[in-house]
């Protein structure tokens, strides 16, 4: 619907610890080696110019969107009944865009989306895996709602793509690779290939110290295999806690300390701060987006995170491009917080970014979720509201209780 150009997909098999689980290739295969299947090639979606990003020289540069979103939770709990996530699918007759109606605008405007899937998909009878009051599973169809969201690529590393144990897990797996959806997390890596630039995903658990050294052995893998740009997502902190945790940002700054460019955070089910550490960043959580998980959470904020790279092939293209934004910055600056810089320049890269943030709601309507996400009007109370608690939470001091 939204695809115009077609990506070259490269996956990249890992073997972690996690063997014991089938971890590898996309496709399923558990090894070390490093393949290149080509059976399944998502397109491109339709991308529109940045012109605040383009040099005043005649070379122009190549302009990449990335968005990020939070929790997904598509489809109900074990015991589950009333407004669920299902009837509400039922309700609107199966009409999968119903679920993103508020935020496709958005989300079909960059160069890829990507999502937490936070859940297993099975259309299997299947015996859960632990003995825990929330075991999320949905329908293989429910794909088509992240399809009709321009959801292009998901992370599978959390605490409920297993409710349903190592079946579940695979079922998972398939249905996603059935679907063209790229997924990554638990040892499965990914690279896209976008405008000719590649962007390398990984992804953990991130409650232990225990994932540092496949942290690291990932990171260098995604890099042997041609990634430009490190992307790992990390499912980890405390549930409705504000401020990182220490072991957050203990873990964060591993990462980067090992090749990592940006880090994406997710699990607390609210909203965290942004950290920048050696001029890079760090977004600790962006709380919930398409969330079955829950029929009224009181915290209904969530946002959109977006980075849009520009990459230049004259260093200093790079240079005058930043200087100059940065010399325009108050006057331009939009959807940020003060605390943290909103443009970054990677001199390695030849690379100017603008991160910015895209305030939203979970839900449609503020009395109840209704399992639609909508964009936040610019300037209104609400949007406000995000921006700041965003700041404050990127300032606060980590609480002795988070330490």
């Amino acid at each position: 619907m939204y695809f115009k150009k077609v990506w070259r997909i490269l996956r990249v098999a890992t073997f972690c610890a996690f063997a014991s689980a089938g971890m590898g290739l996309f496709f399923g295969c558990s090894q070390s080696s490093l393949e290149t299947p080509q059976s399944s090639i998502p397109q491109a979606k339709e991308k529109s110019q940045a012109e605040s990003l383009a040099p005043d020289s005649a070379q122009a540069p190549i302009i990449i969107k990335l968005s990020f979103v939070g929790d997904c939770v598509l489809g109900d709990y074990k015991g589950a009944s009333g407004a669920t996530f299902n009837a509400k699918f039922k309700e609107v007759g199966g009409d999968y865009a119903y679920f993103s109606k508020g935020v496709v605008a958005v989300l079909s405007e960059d160069d890829l989306s990507v999502a937490n899937l936070e859940g297993v998909l099975s259309d299997k009878e299947l015996q859960n895996a632990f003995v825990k009051p929330f075991s999320f599973k949905g329908k293989s169809v429910y794909t088509n709602i992240l399809k009709a969201a321009s959801i292009e690529s998901v992370n599978i590393a959390n605490n409920h793509t297993r409710d349903y144990g190592a079946q579940g897990f695979k079922d998972t797996r398939e249905i996603l690779q059935n679907a063209e959806i790229p997924y990554f997390g638990e040892g499965f890596l990914d690279i896209r290939e976008i405008k000719g630039k590649k962007f390398g995903f990984g992804a953990h658990r991130g409650w232990s110290r225990d994932i540092k050294s496949r942290v690291k052995d990932e990171i260098a893998r995604l890099r042997q295999s041609g990634a430009e740009v490190v992307i790992f997502t990390f499912h980890w902190g405390e549930e409705r806690e504000h401020i990182a945790n220490s072991l957050q940002r203990e873990i964060a700054h591993f990462a980067i300390d090992n090749g990592a460019d940006l880090i994406i955070g997710h699990h607390p089910h609210v909203l965290q701060g942004i950290e920048e550490y050696k001029g890079k960043k760090i977004v600790y959580s962006l709380g919930n987006f398409i969330y079955g998980g829950a029929k009224n959470p009181k915290d209904k904020d969530t946002m959109i995170y977006r980075v849009e790279f520009a990459f230049y092939e004259n260093p200093n293209d790079a240079k005058s491009a930043y200087a100059r934004i940065v010399g325009n910055i108050n006057e331009n600056a939009e959807s940020t917080i003060r605390s943290i810089p909103s443009v970054d320049f990677w001199e390695d890269s030849s690379a100017v970014l603008k991160h910015s943030i895209i305030p939203a709601n979970i839900s449609s309507q503020n009395a109840y979720n209704d399992y639609s996400p909508r964009i936040y009007e610019k300037n209104s109370a609400e949007y406000e509201r995000v921006l700041k608690r965003v700041e404050e939470y990127s300032t606060a001091k980590v609480p002795e209780k988070a330490r």
